[in-house]
Parts: C-alpha cells; structure tokens; sequence
C-alpha cells in the first residue's frame, strides 16, 4: 500500500473525498473549498479477493498546510475511511 493525502470537502451538504499524491500539499488542493477534515491514507485490498467490497481503508495524521477557522491545523476523523471507501465502491 502506498500512502496518500486526502481532504474531505463539503458540497452541497455532501462530504466528499478527495485522495492525491503525498507531494501535493493540503492546502493546495483545498483552495476555494469547505473542508471538513484532512490527512494521510493507504488503500488496499483485504484478503485475497479484488473487489470493490474487500477494500481496506487507512486514515491518520492532520495537514501540516491547511488550518480552520480556529487556526488549528485540520486534522483525520476515523469516519473519513467510510467515506473514501464508499467512494471507491461506487467507481465500481
């Protein structure tokens, strides 16, 4: 498993992931969105099966770029790996 990043933003009252490269930083990809949180994943798959179900989802860590309105770095929430795996099921 390779580690990413990812956001999760807010649309239209829909969270929504956004994973990209470990080299792009935070705060550039959230430029002009809502963000909900941020921080580091890895993707896999479970098991011996390659399917879109048996998708294992890591979440962890907080931007180092990217702060809230508090001026608190935006940090990983352990629902966010729902999310992003809902997401990749749904490309399937």
């Amino acid at each position: 498993m390779e580690m990413s990043k990812y956001i999760i933003v807010e649309v239209r009252g829909c969270e929504l992931p956004i994973v990209f490269h470990p080299i792009i930083s935070h705060a550039s990809i959230a430029d002009g969105l809502t963000v909900v949180s941020a921080g580091f994943c890895e993707m896999g798959a479970k098991g011996t099966k390659n399917d879109s179900d048996n998708i294992s989802v890591w979440v962890g860590g907080k931007s180092t770029t990217l702060k809230d309105s508090n001026d608190k770095y935006v940090v990983s929430r352990e629902e966010d790996a729902l999310i992003i795996q809902k997401m990749l099921r749904e490309q399937n």
